[in-house]
């Protein structure tokens, strides 16, 4: 594949990831990792979608700042950064085609808990026990850690704390700017965060970015949430089989 069509392809995941996080204020690095990681390496592509990620949460966090839940940014953080340690472990030391069978496997039960939420009668369904939300605050950490993207964890206790959608976008990406901060820091101390190989791809993105979330802040208030909540899991569904499946086979 010539270097125009890798770069052009990078372009438009992000284009496209990015209309969803500015919509939903999660799911953007979930939803690229599987693509640009095939296209440049898992490693790579974590640390410049981290940079991505925390770019738009920056913004979003500027502009929005006064939706912000405090209280739930507080839980969420306080016990994601506790995992956070065990998930870098993992990714400065586990092979790469192990961290590949990991995220997909991790995106594929993503994908079929969001289709269960989704569908599933809201009268029917009881609360989350709170210990339980801070345990898979804590698990959320440990992906993040890993692939920086652990939202769907993360978003589980946010779902069951937080019920209007603009203070639910705010909060989270309050919630990626500060974990994706520690991150950066990480990755710059360990080398993992290469000028060579991590810049190319987010200057790349950045356009990309800008267009992305200029179409997502539009369509906020327009798109229905289960329609489009249902081509997001759909799209998870399919990249998390697709790595999986070429992990395994490679």
């Amino acid at each position: 594949m010539s270097g125009f069509i890798r770069y052009a392809l990078i372009g438009i995941i992000v284009l496209l990831a990015n209309i969803l996080e500015s919509i939903t204020g999660f799911g953007a690095t979930v939803a690229e990792l599987p693509f640009v990681s095939a296209l440049v390496g898992i490693k790579t592509a974590v640390v410049a979608l981290c940079m991505v990620s925390l770019t738009l949460a920056v913004f979003v966090v500027i502009r929005f700042h006064k939706d912000i839940d405090k209280k739930a940014y507080l839980n969420i953080v306080g016990f994601a950064l506790l995992g956070m340690p065990v998930g870098m472990l993992a990714f400065s030391y586990l092979p790469e085609r192990a961290l590949k069978i990991a995220l997909g496997i991790f995106i594929i039960l993503a994908a079929a808990r969001g289709f269960f939420v989704l569908f599933s009668k809201k009268e029917n369904r009881k609360p989350v026990n709170g210990i339980v939300l801070r345990i898979l605050l804590f698990i959320g950490g440990v992906v993040h850690g890993a692939f920086a993207s652990g939202g769907p964890f993360l978003v589980i206790y946010a779902g069951e704390k937080i019920r209007e959608k603009g203070s639910f976008r705010a909060t989270m990406c309050s919630v990626w700017a500060t974990l994706n901060s520690v991150l950066l820091i990480k990755y710059i101390i360990t080398g993992d965060f290469t000028v060579k190989t991590v810049m190319p791809v987010y200057l790349l993105a950045i356009p990309f970015l800008a267009v992305g979330v200029a179409i997502g802040m539009f369509l906020h208030k327009k798109v229905s949430q289960k329609v489009f909540s249902i081509i997001v899991y759909c799209i998870l569904l399919a990249a998390g089989c697709t790595m999986l499946g070429l992990a395994i086979a490679g």
